[in-house]
């Protein structure tokens, strides 16, 4: 008995079956990477806003580039967010081990490399070409007026009124009014208008669009702070 073969309309229907169920999983798998690597934008931000507040206290300054830090204000940043947030470097690790998998390195070695480290901490993981730092501090507190006030009571003005303070940036500093100049849209999916993350001292970080408009409260944002009013959240 001749086995039945399958006619030209049903290997089309297949094929166009196959098609469908593969750009499914290519738009998801992207949509994971890119969220993982929103995820730990957030963090590497909301540990430099940590940072400048401990540096701002015991350097009585504002330094010029994050670049100039020293490494022991990362590991004191580090030590701190993590009283608050015990899970933060779990949380990394997702990332960590994504990012291993799709350039096929060990995924605990990869990890376990990074737990401490400014350069870790220094760069997007959605920056395509880092040069020393893929963040900007605002320039308004890298130039606030020492005859007038503090380093840290320039800090806490911006925290008292909840200004960024770090953006994704080619720059050094940015400069920040109602739109934030300076910033760098590294983030956002191929079918996505591209956008930046800034995080301001209050640790809310913030979605903004190409042309620096701020948009959107993102997840992973400090719960401190409680609004008066219901931001809508990315899913």
């Amino acid at each position: 008995m001749k086995g039945k073969s399958f006619t030209l309309i049903e290997l089309l229907i297949s094929f166009v079956i196959f098609s469908i169920m593969a750009s499914i999983s290519v738009f998801t798998y992207n949509k994971v990477v890119e969220s993982n690597k929103e995820r730990v934008c957030i963090q590497n931000q909301l540990l430099i806003n940590t940072l400048l507040e401990l540096y701002t206290r015991e350097e009585n300054a504002v330094p010029a580039s994050l670049g100039s830090v020293p490494e022991a204000y990362f590991e004191k940043a580090l030590a701190k967010v993590k009283e608050k947030d015990p899970f933060f470097m779990h949380k990394r690790f997702v990332y960590k081990k994504l990012e291993s998998l799709i350039n096929k390195k060990s995924c605990y070695a990869a990890a376990l490399s990074d737990l401490v480290g400014r350069k870790d901490f220094l760069i997007c993981p959605s920056d395509q070409t880092p040069v020393g730092s893929s963040y900007a501090i605002n320039s308004a507190l890298v130039n606030y007026n020492p005859a007038t006030t503090t380093a840290y009571q320039a800090y806490i003005d911006f925290r008292n009124r909840n200004i960024p303070v770090v953006v994704d940036s080619d720059n050094t500093t940015f400069s920040y009014t109602i739109n934030i100049a300076g910033a760098a849209a590294r983030h956002g999916s191929f079918m996505q208008e591209k956008y930046s993350i800034t995080v301001t001292a209050k640790s809310n970080a913030w979605r903004c669009n190409q042309y620096g408009s701020i948009e959107k409260l993102l997840k992973g944002s400090s719960e401190i702070v409680q609004h008066d009013y219901n931001p809508t959240y990315e899913d």
